[in-house]
């Protein structure tokens, strides 16, 4: 018979304060700013609630924007009645978010460090920001973190309810932010290199991802009349396959490109809920790229680069505020040491390197899927956030003797593959 696993009551208590504390620290002298892609999720929660439709006007169904998040609001709105307080909501997402990324660290370097993992990522947290705005990062982080660490524990225990839960978690983000259509895919291949066995898990992670995403990419076909996947608008595109503005926005950032009268002219309605992508910045998009495709590439190399070395949360941009610049590319410069130390410290166990592989491999495919854009700092948070679990491990790794690297943490899969067995 499988024993239940026990949860100390000075874990529980930690947990608490740190809850409080993230909570006191997130809601000090601000208040909720609903812009840009807040004002649009709040048009379709709204018109969700009269209509049951997902659409700006109350007439056509929007395609351009995932529905998730915006039925996350429209659940709120029935109840209190209006978005006053929804900044608790954020936080409590973005906890949770934070409680699955310790879980994660707990299982591969212990509870101890999981916890610490846990109290760094409230104190020193660059992401608050993001609870001040109807912005959909929080609870996608939420659904990512939780579907990966379903996935490991099902590599781990071979119980079938947790692939199950993984696949329905990884499409539930989709509906949130579209960037994990495609991850599955690389499940399966982390899992062919490292567990062969548990081809199994990955197709079932698969095929749920698949029914659970299906529905809307139908609809969206329907209401588009062709195949339209879950993307919000072609601005990004547009501004990297554009040399001037792909400058401008090195420089200034996002402000300095919607300044300027060219994007302008070029995002006429764009912005005002409009409910499919604009076909007027796609086909600037498409020309820039047949004129110039080198250019194009190399922008698209130069972005990746600006944008990995960028700190979460901050605005240091090299015209406005180059010591800040330079002071981010320094910090993500350390975290990266810190991550490579605990791929190489996690690798040495056999039962953490599917982890390692699964950790590394999302920041991997989601600079690849979002290579060919400009890529704003928040789309980069939940690999940041899954990166942490490996700063970690490289952290204890540099305390602790290399031969006691992974010993709780393989201690803790050992428990779990004898009750694994004693279940079966």
């Amino acid at each position: 018979m499988r024993r239940p696993r026990t949860i100390r009551p000075y874990v529980i208590s930690i947990c608490l304060v740190l809850l409080a504390m993230h909570i006191w620290l997130g809601e000090r002298n601000r208040t909720l700013v609903v812009a840009s892609d807040g004002a649009e999720y709040l048009q379709m929660a709204r018109n969700l609630l009269l209509t049951g439709e997902f659409t700006y006007d109350g007439d056509h169904p929007v395609v351009g924007k995932p529905p998730g998040f915006p039925a996350i609001v429209a659940a709120y709105l029935s109840i209190v009645g209006s978005v006053d307080g929804f900044q608790y909501v954020q936080l409590l997402l973005l906890f949770g978010a934070y409680g699955l990324t310790a879980l994660l660290a707990e299982q591969i370097i212990g509870p101890l460090w999981g916890l610490a993992l846990l109290a760094t990522l409230v104190v020193i947290d660059p992401l608050r920001e993001l609870t001040y705005g109807l912005f959909a990062e929080p609870l996608f982080m939420l659904f990512t973190v939780a579907g990966v660490y379903a996935l490991l524990r099902a590599l781990r225990s071979g119980r079938v309810l947790w692939p199950i839960a993984a696949g329905i978690l990884f499409g539930a983000s989709t509906y949130v932010r579209p960037v994990n259509l495609f991850w599955p895919l690389v499940v399966i291949v982390g899992i062919y290199i490292t567990r062969r066995k548990r081809l199994r898990t990955g197709l079932i992670v698969l095929l749920l991802h698949a029914a659970v995403v299906a529905p809307w990419l139908v609809r969206n076909s329907f209401a588009a009349g062709r195949c339209t996947p879950m993307v919000a608008n072609w601005g990004p595109l547009y501004i990297v396959t554009d040399e001037p503005l792909y400058r401008i926005h090195r420089r200034e950032g996002v402000v300095g490109v919607s300044q300027t009268e060219e994007f302008q002219r070029l995002i006429v309605d764009e912005f005002q809920f409009n409910p499919v992508p604009s076909e007027r910045l796609r086909r600037a998009a498409m020309s820039n790229i047949r004129n110039d495709p080198a250019g194009y590439i190399g922008r698209c190399l130069g972005q990746a680069a600006f944008a990995w070395t960028y700190i979460p949360g901050t605005r240091g941009h090299l015209s406005s505020a180059p010591a800040l610049f330079a002071l981010g590319r320094i910090m993500m410069g350390l975290l990266g040491l810190l991550v490579l130390f605990g791929v190489r410290a996690a690798w040495r166990s056999r039962d953490h390197r599917t982890a390692t592989v699964m950790l590394i491999g999302y920041a991997l495919y989601t600079g690849v899927i979002l290579l060919p854009v400009i890529t704003e700092a928040r789309y980069l948070l939940t690999p940041y956030l899954l990166l942490a679990v490996l700063a970690m491990t490289g952290i204890r790794s540099l305390i602790r003797r290399p031969d006691r690297g992974t010993r709780a943490g393989d201690q803790g899969a050992l428990i779990e593959k004898q009750q694994a067995r004693e279940a079966e």
